[in-house]
C-alpha cells in the first residue's frame, strides 16, 4: 500500500495484532500525505502476534511501527516484537494508544494522530541519517538536518512554538520542514535556517509590542490613580465646606 511517489521514499511497515486492526489502520493512514510531508511510504501492514512472523515480514524496512492494544497483553507483545525485530530494521517505534484502549475502538482521527506522532518521533531520532544515506551524491546543503530549537532560541519553548509553525506555513515549507518536541527536522539546512530567522524576527517584534503595551498600561494606570486621588481630595474639601458650624 504505497502512498506517494517521491524519490528515495523510506520504507515503513506497521505491525498490528489482527486482521480487524488492519482495516482501522488502513483508514487512518489514508488521510496522511506521507510521501509529500515525510518522504516515506507504508509498504505493508502486518497482522500477527508471532514475533517470528513479524521478523520475517518486516526485514529490511527503514522503520517499523508497532500498533498494539494498550492493555497488558498488547503492551507485552509490543515489547517482545520490538526486541525480536530491532536488529533487522532501521528503527522501531511504538504507536502510543491511550492506556486501556484498543485500536478498534479508537476513532480514525485519533489513530491517525497517533500514527503521525510516532512517525515524527522516529524521524527526529533516526530518519535524518537514513535519508542522508539514501541521497548519496547530493550536495551537503541538501542533506537532512535536525536542529534543537531550545539551543537556538532559548528555554521557553511552549510560549513561541506557534510562531515556528506559522513561519513554516508562511514560507511555504510545509512537508519540507517539520517542527515537533523541541526540534526542527528539515531536508535542507537552508530551509531550517530561514524558519529560525523568521521566528527570531517575529519574536523581537512581539517583544517590543508587548513592552510598548505594558508601558502604556502602566502610564494609564498611573494617570487613573492620580485622577482618583485628585477627585477624592476635591470631595473631601467640598464636604469640609458643607459641614455645619460648631457652637451657637
Amino acid at each position: 500500500m504505497g502512498l506517494g511517489g517521491s524519490e528515495a521514499l523510506l520504507d515503513v511497515r506497521i505491525v498490528v495484532e489482527g486482521a480487524a486492526d488492519v482495516e482501522q489502520i488502513s483508514k487512518a493512514v489514508q488521510g496522511l500525505h506521507l510521501g509529500s510531508e515525510y518522504g516515506i511510504t507504508i509498504s505493508s501492514i502486518v497482522p500477527t502476534t508471532s514475533p517470528e512472523i513479524a521478523k520475517k515480514a518486516v526485514e529490511g524496512a527503514d522503520l517499523v511501527l508497532i500498533a498494539t492494544d494498550a492493555d497488558k497483553t498488547g503492551m507485552k507483545l509490543a515489547e517482545i516484537i520490538k526486541e525480536e525485530i530491532e536488529d533487522e530494521v532501521g528503527a522501531v517505534e511504538r504507536v502510543k494508544i491511550p492506556l486501556g484502549h484498543d485500536i478498534q475502538h479508537l476513532s480514525v482521527e485519533e489513530l491517525r494522530e497517533e500514527i503521525e506522532k510516532a512517525i515524527i518521533r522516529a524521524g527526529l531520532k533516526v530518519l535524518p541519517e537514513m535519508r542522508k544515506k539514501k541521497k548519496e551524491g547530493k550536495s551537503r546543503s541538501e542533506e537532512a538536518v535536525v536542529i534543537s530549537v531550545v539551543e537556538e532560541l532559548g528555554e521557553e519553548v511552549e510560549e513561541w512554538e506557534w510562531i515556528l509553525e506559522e513561519g513554516i506555513r508562511a514560507l511555504g515549507l510545509e512537508g519540507k520542514v517539520i517542527y515537533g518536541q523541541g526540534y526542527i527536522f528539515s531536508v535542507r539546512e537552508e530551509d531550517a535556517k530561514e524558519v529560525l530567522k523568521l521566528t527570531k524576527i517575529v519574536r523581537r517584534i512581539l517583544d517590543k509590542s508587548k513592552a510598548k503595551i505594558e508601558r502604556k498600561e502602566e502610564s494609564e494606570s498611573k494617570a487613573f490613580t492620580e485622577e482618583k486621588e485628585d477627585q477624592e481630595e476635591a470631595n473631601n474639601h467640598y464636604n469640609g465646606e458643607l459641614s455645619p458650624t460648631q457652637g451657637v
